[in-house]
């Protein structure tokens, strides 16, 4: 007989908090099991995340705000919320511009859900890219909400080709780190590589924010000759990104010459996030 509901099932699970990860299996797969706790609130009422974790986490045949047996799009982002299915707890992928929000519903106070409806309980956020799900150190696109951490939230991306600049006007380059952002999450860059130029005018560069210039100001490397190599490291904080797919890249440019950017060992871009 279920407890759900009862005076039972409110002392046992006095001081509950949500537990759980949202995590990649495989480019098909997420899986969303206990951890750090096993319990999840959803519509004013305490559940059991099951041990072999919650069902529909599936790139094809699943819940798309609210519609059963459909497939994720590509290059898309959504927030991912558990639901009762009946008596089976279940994800629902919706439209990341439908939005989550805290629940200020009698009874379910403070569980974050999908904006307007207390029977989505958020659980984490994903972005579909080349009609894959996909967690690397180069392209965070599976986060849990609870548990953020789970797995770590470093990347790294390394260009090996050597990158030529001869323009005054700033040019994105290689390499590049993708994430996906909570709102008021910090993300810090780090960018180094080597630096030449063939006249004496160096080289100038920004982190390059989904498509915004960075904070600092710009950052020059001298240098007199075609064989006067020169370390280049910065180094940026963003806590005022979009909760959407963000990415970091670098942007260079020159005020003469050609600069010439990363040797044979290549420029590394690198960060990670404070979830």
């Amino acid at each position: 007989m279920s407890t759900a509901g009862t005076l039972y099932e409110v002392m046992q699970r006095a001081g509950a908090r949500q537990g759980g990860v949202l995590q990649l299996v495989n480019a098909n797969t997420l899986s969303y099991l206990p951890y750090n706790g096993n319990q999840i609130k959803i519509n004013g009422i305490w559940r059991t995340i099951p041990a072999t974790g919650i069902v529909g986490l599936t790139r094809t045949g699943a819940f798309v705000g609210g519609v059963a047996g459909q497939t994720l799009a590509n290059n898309t982002v959504y927030n991912v919320f558990a639901f009762m299915n009946s008596s089976v707890m279940t994800a629902d992928f919706v439209l990341n511009t439908v939005g989550h929000s805290t629940s200020l519903t009698a009874g379910n106070v403070g569980t974050e859900i999908k904006t307007g409806d207390d029977t989505r309980t958020l659980i984490g956020k994903v972005c579909i890219y080349s009609n894959t799900f996909v967690d690397d150190y180069t392209m965070r696109y599976v986060r849990s909400w609870v548990n953020r951490k789970v797995p770590r939230l470093d990347m790294y991306n390394i260009y090996t080709s050597q990158i030529v600049i001869a323009t005054g006007t700033p040019t994105v380059s290689a390499p590049t780190i993708n994430f996906l952002s909570w709102a008021n999450e910090t993300v810090t860059v780090n960018f180094s590589c080597m630096v030449w130029n063939d006249l004496a005018y160096g080289a100038y560069c920004r982190i390059n924010w989904t498509g915004t210039s960075g904070l600092l100001a710009s950052m020059n490397v001298a240098s007199s000759s075609v064989t006067q190599w020169r370390n280049y490291g910065m180094s940026e904080s963003r806590g005022d990104l979009a909760e959407s797919a963000n990415y970091a890249c670098v942007w260079w440019w020159t005020a003469g010459g050609t600069a010439h950017c990363g040797s044979s060992l290549g420029s590394l871009i690198s960060g990670c996030i404070d979830g």
